[in-house]
């Protein structure tokens, strides 16, 4: 019988708790009765040699119908989870050919964009999303160390001026990787 569920004998597994998982699991599928017309017990092995999940899908209630009009397509609005911080802005942008909504937190909430933001795209025709967290330390380094640029009336236009040095780049793993690239729009922030 165990030979059919795992492809060994019990005895061929080591003591243990390996051993006595597999005797349990065997039990799981002897059914034990005591016929009135026999003296003795009669035992019947009820495992079906399948996958698991062929038994669990074969017993699937199919009777209830789906209702005709299904939703489909895209939703009106995306609207991203605000989970990052304080939403600075949110806008569609055009980004390595792709149109994309670009929101752009503060790193925490009540916390101003200076100590950090935090950019999220998302594209409405594949639903793919980037995420790019940026230090302080990044964000002077990306401004030329100057202070005055992330400061709360000039964050807004620093964003925008930023958006001009996002890079995306489709990932090893299928989705897609967002950089701000310093060597775009070089002299950006010079004379400002």
């Amino acid at each position: 019988m165990q030979k059919m569920m795992t492809g060994r004998s019990i005895f061929q597994i080591p003591k243990g708790e390996a051993r006595s998982s597999a005797i349990r699991r065997t039990a799981r599928f002897l059914c034990v009765s005591l016929p009135p017309s026999s003296k003795g017990l009669q035992a019947e092995f009820l495992f079906k040699a399948q996958k698991p999940w062929l038994v669990a899908y074969s017993e699937l209630d199919t009777s209830d119908c789906p209702p005709s009009q299904r939703p489909r397509g895209q939703p009106l609005i995306f609207v991203p989870a605000d989970t990052d911080g304080d939403l600075i802005t949110s806008k569609g942008i055009s980004l390595g050919g792709l149109k994309v909504l670009l929101s752009v937190y503060t790193k925490e909430r009540g916390r101003p964009g200076k100590e950090g933001l935090v950019f999220e795209i998302y594209n409405q025709e594949t639903s793919a999303t980037a995420t790019l967290h940026v230090s302080s330390q990044h964000l002077l380094h990306q401004v030329d160390d100057k202070v005055h640029l992330l400061e709360d009336g000039r964050l807004l236009g620093t964003i925008f001026l930023l958006t001009k040095r996002l890079l995306l780049k489709k990932s090893a793993a299928g989705g897609w990787d967002l950089f701000l690239d310093r060597k775009l729009e070089s002299c950006l922030f010079m004379g400002m």
